[in-house]
């Protein structure tokens, strides 16, 4: 299993680094949506796509404003937003309002269930972290092959 690091740097990009997102394209798991998302469209090997966020920071969801070019001719099943309920709809509310985005992207809005199922066997859980305006850890497992 490969985990691509798309994005690693914090509040904003500059010419070497991206903000936060990481992708298991095997999966079709992407941790956060910072402006490394972009880098996620030469990866897609499913048909699907769980997008999991951790916290409503620009700086983890502005990527999802670029969906639109990521998964431009690919031909997708479903693409879940997953994150805590408030948060999403905070994003939806405010990133997404009609005046800022007036065209929703093709993806839903899942609040996160106690745990995920995984392709493969997988589980994906979760727990809350100290940041400011609060935050979601994840911890994903496989049963050992």
């Amino acid at each position: 299993m490969r985990l691509h690091l798309l994005g690693t740097t914090g509040y904003h990009p500059n010419d070497r680094r991206q903000t936060a997102c990481f992708m298991l394209p095997e999966q079709g798991i992407i941790l956060d949506a910072g402006t490394g998302m972009y880098r996620a469209r030469d990866l897609i090997e499913t048909p699907h796509l769980d997008i999991f966020l951790s916290h409503a920071h620009l700086d983890h969801v502005v990527g999802l404003t670029f969906l639109f070019d990521v998964l431009w001719e690919k031909e997708m099943q479903r693409v879940h937003v997953h994150g805590d309920p408030a948060k999403l709809k905070d994003i939806e509310t405010h990133l997404f309002c009609e005046s800022l985005f007036p065209v929703q992207p093709p993806f839903d809005w899942q609040p996160l269930a106690v745990s995920v199922e995984l392709a493969g066997g997988g589980k994906l859980t979760h727990f809350p972290l100290e940041h400011p305006g609060g935050s979601i850890g994840y911890r994903l497992a496989w049963p050992e092959a």
